[in-house]
């Protein structure tokens, strides 16, 4: 009797030490795409790259360490934004069905919005510019986070009406009828949204990233993501008509409206590391 209480203590104690370096190496991944505006996610994705004079425009742009700072500027620029996001925003539209109800946005990592220029919008400000019109259009309130908001783009999106959360939840919020807007975010990111949202998925939205195309990785390790490929439905959201300058290809390369569908498999799986719940949920 007492062999098998050791080894099952061991055991226990082999899997807490792999979560800790899950969520360690999860944290790593955030910081690092936060402070270089995700281009390591697109790098890693396969973006094309850029050719010409939107070439020299994006070197140009990413060479500076300047912000606007005028909050009536930025307004006028997110107004001049939203003048062409209306194919997106239609084809957002068409993927909700008329049963699934949306109370509430929450919009994780997009990068600093500010950044950009009168000539040439950042990837990070069109993100912005859909996702407040996205909270226009649903008519709901709009929760926002990113590591390396500046406290001008805190105050800013305050007067917009924007909740800013105040800490690193690193996906870890419980939240029905939700859309999570989370374009290039790091798959550990995803990972922890669904594990947070397990016994309602289908009663969220993910804007992000396809989760399909993670879990064909090669070495992947994301439980959750891999247990809900026979449900999940990806819709790609096409950018390429839209009549728009700036970084457009970054802002929405490779994005897919994601959501759990009922299909053939009724007996859907039970939450990945359950056993584990306090090490996964509680991280600060």
């Amino acid at each position: 009797m007492h062999s098998a209480t050791t080894s099952d203590t061991t055991k226990c104690e082999k899997n807490c030490d792999n979560t800790r370096q899950r969520m360690a190496q999860i944290d790593t991944e955030w910081k690092m795409i936060s402070r270089n505006d995700k281009k390591r996610v697109m790098r890693r994705r396969g973006r094309p790259s850029l050719t010409g004079n939107k070439a020299q425009e994006h070197q140009s742009l990413n060479q500076t360490s300047q912000h606007v700072e005028d909050s009536d500027l930025l307004r006028s620029y997110i107004e001049t934004c939203q003048e062409s996001l209306s194919i997106l925003l239609e084809q957002i539209m068409a993927l909700v069905d008329d049963d699934m109800t949306i109370q509430e946005i929450v919009c994780y990592g997009i990068g600093n919005f500010s950044r950009t220029s009168g000539h040439y919008f950042s990837a990070s400000f069109w993100q912005l510019a859909l996702v407040l019109r996205l909270r226009s259009t649903f008519n709901v309130p709009l929760l926002y986070y990113d590591p390396c908001t500046t406290q001008f783009e805190t105050e800013f999106l305050e007067q917009m009406g924007v909740q800013v959360i105040s800490r690193d939840e690193k996906g870890v919020r419980t939240s029905a009828h939700t859309l999570f807007f989370m374009p290039h975010c790091p798959s550990g990111l995803y990972e922890n949204v669904l594990w947070s949202n397990w016994r309602h998925l289908k009663s969220i939205f993910i804007f992000g990233n396809s989760l399909k195309s993670y879990s064909e990785g090669l070495q992947f390790d994301g439980p959750c993501i891999t247990a809900i490929q026979p449900w999940l439905r990806e819709d790609v959201i096409r950018w390429s008509n839209m009549n728009a300058s700036g970084d457009v290809e970054g802002a929405f390369n490779d994005t897919f409206l994601s959501q759990i569908k009922s299909g053939e498999k009724d007996d859907f799986p039970e939450r990945p590391y359950d056993n584990l719940r306090e090490e996964i949920a509680i991280r600060d």
